[in-house]
């Protein structure tokens, strides 16, 4: 299934992906820093399911897998992914997502 989210720019997506970096949980959630993609494992009642969520223009695109997935299935992915962490450093921004001002 695929759900097409709008936004109002301006729309922060790379902040708001740091900001999950910095508290990503390991085998649940995978950051692709390379397409902005966010992964996820979420609960359903026929058993767990990926979410993945990646911007596109004005809109964000949310693909949820139709088939249930096994604990740990994003494991192999990236957790915390230390290009995005090292990024948010560069920008002066706290692993938490807040700006640093000096």
């Amino acid at each position: 299934m695929i759900i097409r989210l709008p936004f109002v720019v301006p729309y922060d997506w790379p902040l708001a992906l740091r900001m999950i970096s910095a508290h990503a949980v390991p085998g649940a959630e995978r950051l692709d820093p390379h397409t902005g993609a966010y992964t996820r494992t979420l609960p359903a009642g026929a058993g767990p399911r990926l979410i993945t969520v990646r911007p596109e223009a004005d809109t964000m695109v949310a693909e949820i897998a139709d088939a249930p997935v096994e604990d740990g299935a994003v494991e192999d992915g990236v957790v915390e992914d230390r290009a995005v962490e090292d990024r948010a450093v560069e920008d002066g921004v706290d692993e938490d997502g807040s700006s640093r001002t000096g």
